[in-house]
C-alpha cells in the first residue's frame, strides 16, 4: 500500500512540476452535436464517480441529471477559469475498458466557452483538481479495506494463539494424568507379584502338608489369574509410557507453532500501526 501510495503521489507531482495533467482536451458528444470539452480517463465504478463529483462541486452547487449519464451544475461561478461560465455538464461515458468523464463549460445559450474567452489552463486545473479528489477518495477506500483485513489477520491470529494454548493446557493435563498412570504402576506390579508369589507359595511349600486336587486346581487357576493381571499392568506401562513421549513431543511443537503465531502477530500489529498511520496522514 506505500508503494502504491508513493507511485501515485510521485505521478502527480511530476505532471505538475513539468505543467502536464492526466487531463485531455478535444471535443466530445454532447446534446446531439460535438463540443470542446476536457475529459479524464478512469478506471473506477461510475456510482463512485458520481458519487465523488456530488462531493467535489458542492461549493460550488448541487449537481443534477439532466439526461442520462449527463449532469449539469447549474448558474456556477468560476471567474478564474471565464466570466461566461454559467454552467457545467459533466457526462460519465461508461466502458469495459474504462470510464470517461467529460467536462463542458457552458456560457447562457447551452454553448460551449472556447479559447478567446476561457482560461484553458484554469480549466484543466479544475478538472485535474477532480482526478485528484477522486484518487483520493479512491485511496481512503482502498486504505480502509486494508485496515480492516488487518483487523481480521489480527483477530484470526489471536484465535489461533488462544487454540495453541488450549492444545498445551490440554496436552499438559494428559501428561499429567499419564505420569500417575506410570508412578502408580510399580506399587500395582509390585502388589500383583507379591500375590501371585502367595500363591505359588501354597502350592510348592515343602513345609506344607499335601493338598487336594480340586483346592491345587483352584490355586493353579489363581496364579494363571494373577499372571495375566500382571502382564496387563505392564502392558499399560508401556503403554502409556508411548503415549506420555507422544505427548511430550507434541508440546514440543506446539510451543514452537505458539513462539511463531506470536511473531505473526507482532508483525500484524507493526503493520496495523503503519496502516492507520497511512490512513490518518490521508485523512489530514
Amino acid at each position: 500500500m506505500k508503494q502504491f501510495l508513493t507511485l501515485i503521489f510521485l505521478y502527480l507531482s511530476c505532471n505538475l512540476i513539468y505543467g502536464q495533467t492526466p487531463v485531455f482536451t478535444g471535443e466530445n458528444m454532447h446534446q446531439y452535436e460535438s463540443k470542446v470539452s476536457f475529459y479524464l480517463l478512469l478506471n473506477q465504478d461510475d456510482k463512485d464517480i458520481l458519487s465523488d463529483l456530488k462531493e467535489f462541486v458542492k461549493p460550488n452547487g448541487k449537481l443534477i441529471e439532466t439526461t442520462k449519464n449527463i449532469y449539469r451544475l447549474d448558474k456556477v461561478s468560476l471567474p478564474k477559469i471565464s466570466e461566461n461560465v454559467n454552467a457545467i455538464d459533466i457526462k460519465l461515458e461508461s466502458s469495459k475498458q474504462f470510464l470517461k468523464v467529460i467536462f463542458f463549460f457552458l456560457d447562457v445559450n447551452n454553448v460551449e466557452v472556447v479559447n478567446l474567452v476561457l482560461n484553458q489552463k484554469a480549466a484543466e486545473n479544475y478538472v485535474f483538481n477532480f482526478g485528484v479528489f477522486t484518487l483520493k477518495r479512491l485511496t481512503l477506500k482502498l486504505l480502509n479495506i486494508d485496515l480492516k483485513s488487518i483487523v481480521v489477520q489480527i483477530s484470526e491470529a489471536k484465535q489461533l494463539i488462544n487454540k495453541i494454548e488450549k492444545q498445551l493446557e490440554n496436552n499438559l493435563k494428559d501428561q499429567e494424568k499419564l505420569g500417575k498412570k506410570l508412578d502408580a504402576s510399580p506399587r500395582l506390579l509390585t502388589k500383583a507379584l507379591s500375590e501371585k508369589e502367595d500363591i505359588v507359595g501354597k502350592l510348592y511349600n515343602d513345609n506344607s502338608l499335601e493338598i487336594d486336587s480340586k483346592k491345587e486346581e483352584d490355586l493353579k487357576k489363581a496364579s494363571t489369574k494373577k499372571e495375566k493381571v500382571i502382564a496387563k499392568i505392564r502392558k499399560e506401562k508401556d503403554k502409556a509410557l508411548t503415549k506420555l513421549e507422544k505427548k511430550e513431543k507434541e508440546f514440543d511443537l506446539l510451543k514452537a507453532e505458539l513462539f511463531s503465531a506470536k511473531g505473526v502477530l507482532k508483525c500484524l500489529d507493526r503493520i496495523h500501526v503503519d496502516a492507520k498511520k497511512n490512513l490518518d496522514s490521508l485523512n489530514n
